[in-house]
């Protein structure tokens, strides 16, 4: 499926009614995933349980399709999945964390000030994502390999077998790369969010 003219409106109309929901589903699955994971594995801090309440979101979605409204309607539906998971993941291991913890029961139906937030930086992510899809095929893998899986530079050197030099060379040209993008797209704020977790690690 050609995914680069199809409008909102008609991936729901694909996903909810069409002939080919499967399609829509995709589109959605690829533009989300690593949003919605993210935004999961800051609520639990646990990279793991984080893919499979994404897994599980994207499964509720599926199942619940025809009653999708709307695009937003779906993103929300993705988040607010992930948030009654994580509440269910502080319970059953009957975790007190704090804030996070009473956050999360605060508003179980609805994104309150601190899922909020870590939602913006999911979206944030999801644009620096965008510009990462761009760069050189090993270049963009190291990049995800830190930023969504947290690992560090020697930990990275050695999965893929190459020198922690050859890492370092790699982030500062998607550092240059994607802040040039940004950049030119009026969204050098999201540069300054994206630039030290890439760099710190």
């Amino acid at each position: 499926m050609d995914t680069g003219h199809i409008s909102e409106s008609n991936v729901i109309s694909m996903l909810t009614g069409g002939s080919r929901p499967q399609d829509g589903f995709k589109y959605i699955y690829q533009k989300y995933y690593s949003e919605v994971v993210y935004f999961a594995s800051k609520l639990v801090a646990d990279q793991p349980a984080a893919e499979d309440m994404a897994t599980e979101a994207f499964v509720k979605l599926w199942n619940n399709r025809s009653r999708i409204k709307s695009f937003q309607h779906c993103k929300s539906y993705l988040f607010l999945s992930v948030k009654h998971d994580a509440i269910d993941y502080f319970r059953k291991r009957k975790i007190s964390n704090g804030f996070i913890e009473r956050s999360l029961q605060q508003a179980p139906d609805e994104l309150d000030e601190f899922t909020g937030l870590v939602l913006i930086e999911s979206e944030i992510l999801h644009h620096i994502l965008t510009e990462i899809n761009t760069l050189p095929r090993q270049c963009s893998q190291i990049v995800r390999l830190i930023l969504l899986n947290g690992m560090k530079t020697e930990e990275v050197a050695t999965l893929m077998n190459i020198s922690s030099k050859t890492v370092l060379n790699q982030k500062m040209t998607a550092v240059k790369k994607i802040r040039n993008s940004l950049i030119k797209k009026g969204l050098l704020h999201f540069f300054l969010f994206f630039l030290p977790l890439l760099w710190e690690k």
